[in-house]
């Protein structure tokens, strides 16, 4: 049976600054539960399949059962029913807001924080389970509970039609349905196996053109397996990091997500390897496409996409410069003398890929180099506003004009009278570790960074009654737990809820970061870290601007609370390392960068591989609210 861990380690593998705390991992264990739980677990999980398509999101029921049993409700309160003629008095609304409280403090570990689900992106495991498979360390990392899971998952999440989607409520993409059948071939599943779901995703894939049609992200992997040829990808040269910084196209001006995936992809193109051609391996050449595999025309499989995966479309100028690239430059890099500049680049990434280790313990900014796509409301008048359109799909509005769906694409579909779904909210999709310790193991397959890797996969695992997911961050941990307080606070339940408020605070003082990255920040181009907070623990080592807004108001809060309640308060200097993170990541327009001050220029975006995803290299402003 499975059972969530909390702060804890297990491996001498693994660093950490504050003794794990935050940390989140599944653990199997076969002789653990009664016959009562296992068989809840097994009713809930069919459950799930059931109405799977009626309901893609799955309710954390795994935990919640174990929560239930390790931290059961002790408070008994009435329930409430009013009728529509009721009068709604203050004890109603408190005895509400009791029940809701006493319930959700149930599911607070006991480090403090909330646990829970962070899935949703389809692309990430693939990426994960391919990285493993090269390196030979698929049966070593993922036992067969492990892959036994996040085949259900996969299953789970397979649309009406065959394929997978970008995330689990997308329809059927290139991406995402080549990418997953891959993953379930490497895992176990033979090519009719699944009760028909394989037969079903490679009909959907070859009846959209084969795996040429694949995304650049997915050429990529596919390369790496062996099922597709490094000479059908657009370059991603290393050269790039020995540019000047002051041109505006050095990676270090990109904003970091797109920044620490291009660095172990450029590494890995660079490097242009390609992992052990296996029976499965040659199998899936077969499978993937419409023709044999030898008649392939990869120049021209450079550029292929789907339609259902090209968002947006390539300008000319992005064309042309990797036509340039791909026939004038790359042969040239790819032998003597241009062989030595290349081996100088290779050289420079990898030390930008081992200090990126190094100061996120391994965990990395996100999944993929273990990537990331942001919507934000702007500090300008380019900004987006999302809208619902007629199909039910995001709709995006941009500065005070046009609408385009990004599933329909259709300008004329798009409702400007309906309201907004979001207003500069945000949707991640990323990649981090994978990428990296697939860079390590290049480097030295024996090296002491490959293993340190090894046991931070588990970090963005997390299993729910659809299965086994990879998480797009390691957790949301500091940005649920100080929602979490400031949502307690404003009931003026405080004193009622003190133990709950006071383990919430330990957590929030435990992950603040207290160190900024060792060395040269403008080297290895980061910006000061020392009083700000993740997304998710201390150990991730990425501040964000609203999260650490976030953190420092729920602290505030927290001081004005007698310590015999919530514990003692973050003392000033921390409160003013956190104020200085925040006023330092103010751009020169009055909005606030996430992660980093904007160092690049909008205009840059053209350059970019971005199919699928825009604003990879340009974030713009967002705002943020908090008070000191």
């Amino acid at each position: 049976m499975w059972r969530l861990k909390i702060a804890q380690g297990g491996s001498p593998w693994l660093k950490t600054t504050n003794n794990h705390v935050g940390r989140q991992v599944w653990e199997f264990d076969p002789n653990m539960g009664t016959a009562e739980e296992i068989a809840a677990v097994q009713k809930v999980r069919e459950l799930f399949r059931e109405h799977r398509f009626e309901m893609k999101h799955s309710a954390d029921l795994l935990m919640r059962l174990q929560f239930a049993k390790d931290n059961p409700l002790e408070i008994n309160l009435p329930n409430i029913k009013l009728e529509d003629h009721d009068d709604v008095t203050e004890e109603v609304v408190l005895t509400s807001v009791r029940r809701a409280i006493s319930c959700y403090s149930t599911l607070q570990a006991h480090d403090g924080h909330w646990p829970g689900d962070f899935g949703g992106p389809m692309f990430l495991m693939p990426g994960l389970i391919i990285v493993l498979s090269v390196t030979g360390a698929l049966n070593t990392v993922l036992s067969p509970e492990h892959q036994r899971e996040i085949r259900r998952y996969l299953y789970n999440h397979q649309n009406k039609d065959g394929g997978w989607g970008l995330h689990i409520e997308g329809h059927s993409t290139m991406f995402g349905s080549a990418l997953t059948y891959v993953s379930l071939r490497l895992l176990g599943e033979g090519p009719d196996d699944g009760d028909g779901a394989m037969q079903t995703a490679r009909t959907w894939i070859l009846d959209h053109g084969g795996a040429t049609a694949i995304t650049s992200w997915g050429k990529f992997w596919l390369s790496v397996l062996g099922v597709f040829e490094w000479y059908g990808n657009n370059p991603l040269p290393p050269e790039m990091w020995l540019l000047p910084y002051f041109l505006p196209v050095h990676p270090g001006r990109m904003w970091c997500h797109c920044r620490m995936v291009y660095l172990p992809m450029s590494y890995i193109y660079g490097k242009r390897f390609v992992g052990p051609i296996t029976p499965t391996v040659l199998s899936l050449r077969k499978e993937l496409y419409a023709c044999p595999y030898q008649q392939i025309d990869w120049n021209r499989a450079r550029n292929e996409c789907a339609k259902e995966d090209l968002y947006y479309p390539h300008p000319l100028i992005q064309d042309i410069i990797w036509a340039s690239l791909h026939k004038v430059v790359e042969p040239v890099l790819m032998h003597s003398p241009g062989s030595m500049l290349r081996e100088k680049a290779l050289h420079i990434v990898m030390q930008h890929i081992h200090y990126e280790d190094e100061s996120t313990r391994y965990i990395c900014i996100g999944p993929v180099n273990k990537g990331a796509f942001y919507y934000e409301q702007g500090s300008s008048s380019r900004y987006r506003t999302l809208y619902r359109c007629h199909t039910g799909a995001v709709s995006v509005q941009y500065g005070m004009g046009s609408f385009r769906c990004i599933e329909c694409q259709d300008p004329s579909r798009i409702s400007t009278s309906t309201k907004p779904v979001w207003c500069g909210a945000r949707c991640t999709v990323r990649f981090g570790p994978v990428l990296n310790m697939l860079s390590c193991w290049i480097e030295d397959p024996n090296s002491e960074a490959f293993k340190l890797h090894l046991p931070r996969v588990y970090d963005y695992l997390w299993i729910a009654e659809d299965g086994m997911k990879m998480q797009g961050y390691n957790g949301s941990q500091l940005w649920d737990t100080a929602f979490t307080v400031q949502a307690i606070i404003s009931t003026d339940l405080s004193e009622e809820y003190g133990p709950t408020l006071k383990r919430a605070h330990d957590y929030i003082k435990d992950s603040q970061v207290l160190e900024d990255c060792p060395g040269d920040l403008s080297f290895w181009h980061r910006h000061i870290s020392k009083g700000g907070w993740t997304f998710c623990t201390a150990d991730h080592g990425w501040p964000v601007s609203d999260c650490t807004a976030e953190g420092l108001m729920a602290s505030v809060l927290l001081s004005k609370i007698s310590p015999e309640i919530v514990g003692e308060p973050l003392c000033a200097g921390r409160i003013y390392d956190a104020v200085n993170v925040i006023l330092s990541l103010m751009n020169r327009d009055g909005g606030f960068a996430a992660y980093e001050l904007t160092r690049s220029y909008a205009w840059l975006e053209v350059s970019t591989c971005k199919c699928i995803f825009p604003c990879l290299q340009f974030l713009h402003g967002i705002f943020i609210f908090t008070y000191f």
